[in-house]
């Protein structure tokens, strides 16, 4: 009797705790329906804010419809969609990198998040970043081949990567779609230069200034092309020209200058100089073009300062302090003349240093 009370309890107690565990599992089975139910209405809730540009908003429900079901698709997607027009609403017209943390996150989310990869490349490119630019254009256009947007940047970035032919591939694909921009057509007109492709370079920029007769870089550019074509005097007419339009355009006056030099024509190319420095004082390279130009002309003291001038971009160049030793010599500042054309020779000897040198030390003796 003893042991079949035991054995009832037990039962008893056995089918307690069966009961329990079914209404607990029951009692989860509904939370879970309810947290699921929560996590749909949430996600609902996130595309109508997305829809209505709440983007915080979407942001916050889809976060909160993800935690109830990690494994809700729909939210997952619409966050990474909410992440993607916050950072475009972020990055604005100036690419601020604050946009870049919610752009990060969403590809993170949605690998094949084409628009935001591009938007990530754009903001990379306007800072400069190249490599980062290219890798994440290229990860936009291997998600969606007929993504024509990604074109008209991805050519733009391969050209000042220098990959001229990946360069000329997508910025021909952007114009065949439409998408031809003045800046690239000018970015084909230079690849076709660098090429050797100069009549092609020419009739692309014959485009542009025939659509914008002031628009210098075009102008620049074709004066460019045909110098490097040998067409010199028309070279030199279009330099003048692009000067015209833009008086402060300094690569226009430095070609200027060196193609009249070149030509001979020193007084031009002074005029042209003159203007480089006028607008960029630094610029060590137009300061000696300068000065070679003035001795050229025999105008020794006006070359003297701007051989000074343009010292601290050639302290290595021999031929800098050669020429400044042979000008202060004609100046008859036979010390200084001394001390630069000894510069030089340390710097590389030759002929005609030794030759001014012993020029110098005669006339320094002679005084």
């Amino acid at each position: 009797r003893i042991a079949g009370q035991i054995a009832s309890a037990r039962k008893k107690k056995a089918d307690a705790a069966k009961a329990r565990a079914a209404e607990l599992a029951r009692k989860r089975a509904a939370e879970r329906v309810a947290r699921l139910k929560q996590s749909n209405t949430l996600a609902a809730k996130g595309e109508t804010q997305l829809d209505s540009g709440d983007y915080n908003g979407a942001i916050t429900s889809f976060r909160e419809s993800i935690k109830l079901n990690a494994r809700n698709a729909e939210a997952t997607g619409g966050l990474s969609d909410a992440l993607t027009a916050k950072g475009l609403d972020t990055a604005g017209d100036h690419y601020n990198e604050a946009a870049l943390p919610f752009l990060n996150e969403a590809v993170k989310l949605d690998p094949k998040n084409a628009i935001a990869f591009l938007k990530i490349g754009e903001i990379h490119d306007s800072k400069g970043r190249n490599a980062e630019a290219i890798v994440n254009f290229e990860k936009a256009l291997a998600i969606d081949p007929e993504f024509t947007s990604v074109y008209l940047p991805l050519g733009l970035a391969q050209a000042e990567a220098k990959n001229y032919a990946q360069a000329e591939a997508y910025l021909s694909k952007a114009e065949a779609a439409g998408l031809a921009t003045t800046e690239a057509r000018l970015a084909r007109a230079d690849i076709f230069t660098k090429q050797g492709k100069t009549q092609e370079a020419i009739a692309m920029l014959d485009l542009i200034i025939k659509a914008e007769p002031n628009n210098a870089s075009a102008v620049y550019q074709k004066a460019a092309a045909l110098d490097k074509a040998g067409q010199t005097d028309q070279a030199i007419a279009a330099y003048k020209r692009a000067t015209q339009i833009d008086a402060n355009f300094a690569p226009a006056w430095f070609e200027l200058g060196v193609a009249s030099y070149n030509k001979g024509d020193y007084k031009e190319a002074v005029a042209a100089y003159e203007n480089v420095v006028r607008i960029q004082p630094d610029n060590y390279t137009a300061q000696a073009n300068l000065a070679s130009t003035y001795r050229q002309l025999g105008r020794y003291a006006e070359a003297n300062v701007a051989y000074k001038a343009a010292e601290p971009g050639n302290t290595k160049n021999p031929d800098h302090y050669s020429e400044w030793g042979f000008c202060l010599g004609k100046t008859n500042e036979w010390d200084k003349s001394i001390a630069r054309l000894l510069t030089a020779r340390e710097l590389s000897p030759t002929a005609v240093d030794n030759t001014n040198l012993g020029w110098a030390y005669y006339n320094a003796a002679k005084i």
